[in-house]
């Protein structure tokens, strides 16, 4: 039993890694897209601040600046490069699938459903590891019981012989002649059998093994106790920590669409500037700059998404309905990927 239950646990993990890393690389996706167009926002900014420098209007400190922001977010576009080729690789492996070329379909990904305020309170079954441990404690329970019984049960043993005694190697000769009827006692078929009882009431080795049995199993019952508390506090955790990533990744969608609504009022702003000089004028670095921080909000609510996403998937596992969850996503048709905003 603890066996079957250590192999489904195995199961559950493989499958929670392979949803969690599918949920990753559409994530890796999406935001190289984005840290892709922010790298191009950011090199036009700065060939804007060169030509406000050229002009007088700008100082050397905010091309350095222009310069600084471009140089990083090429960094994070070669680091989230690396990311997505790492999860390729790792759900091909998972699949059986080769890595080059690997997408998703992110529309595929049925919801997750909303984090709950009682999920922290919520009294979830036991994991696998957990009834694994459960399970080698009482076999290791039964065998103590067995051991201790040896004691005050008595052991019986039962024996059988069967020889065949050759007639060349003279038997006949070594075997005395009966007198009466004057022929050798040299049997050709012999058998024997024996019975042995003991009473190893005072066996000391018996006795030893009991005891290391009867420690045995209240170790095995300690550490179920312990890996039972452990998985309670990590599934109460758990809980608490997805309704705080759900607010976060909130936060990250809000101020993602507050930076887009900020774009396309200087975006409006500069059209009604070139219409009507007398209207407060923006400039095509103050476009820039906007565009440059509404693609940093988009990957950071991207990276909000995900965490909590990962969280999700492992209190649903945690619950035992991630299988479920799988067949259903496997059972509901695909839909062609949303363009990224």
């Amino acid at each position: 039993q603890a066996a079957i239950l250590s192999l489904n646990d195995a199961r559950a993990a493989v499958e929670e890694d392979t949803v969690v890393t599918y949920l990753a690389l559409d994530r890796d996706l999406a935001r190289e897209q984005a840290l892709d167009e922010q790298l191009a926002r950011a090199d036009q900014l700065v060939t804007i601040v060169t030509d406000r420098l050229n002009a007088g209007v700008d100082s050397q400190m905010d091309l350095t600046q222009a310069k600084l922001t471009a140089a990083q977010i090429h960094l994070a576009y070669l680091n989230a490069q690396d990311e997505t080729a790492t999860d390729q690789l790792h759900l091909a492996h998972l699949i059986g699938l080769p890595p080059a070329n690997l997408t998703t379909v992110p529309d595929s990904v049925p919801h997750l459903g909303a984090p709950s305020a009682d999920q922290a309170a919520a009294t979830l079954p036991e994991s696998p590891t957990v009834r694994a441990a459960l399970s080698s404690a009482e076999a290791k329970q039964r065998t103590a019981w067995g051991d201790a019984k040896k004691l005050y049960r008595p052991q019986i043993f039962l024996a059988a012989q069967y020889s065949l005694f050759a007639k060349f190697n003279n038997y006949t000769l070594y075997f005395p002649t009966n007198p009466i009827t004057g022929k050798s006692v040299f049997q050709y078929n012999n058998a024997g059998i024996g019975i042995q009882m003991n009473w190893p009431v005072f066996d000391r080795a018996l006795k030893a093994r009991a005891q290391e049995s009867a420690a045995d199993a209240a170790h095995a019952f300690a550490e179920y106790d312990n890996a039972r508390i452990k998985d309670q506090e990590g599934h109460a955790q758990l809980a608490r920590s997805t309704r705080t990533l759900a607010v976060k990744a909130e936060v990250a969608g809000l101020q993602q669409q507050l930076a887009s609504q900020q774009l396309a009022s200087i975006q409006t702003q500069l059209q009604a500037s070139a219409a009507n000089p007398n209207v407060s004028q923006r400039t095509p670095k103050d476009r820039a700059n906007a565009e440059v921080d509404e693609r940093g909000k988009y990957v950071s609510m991207l990276n909000s998404r995900f965490d909590l996403q990962q969280a999700q998937v492992q209190l649903l596992r945690a619950q035992g309905g991630l299988d479920t969850w799988l067949r259903n996503a496997a059972a509901s048709p695909a839909t062609t990927p949303a363009p990224n905003p």
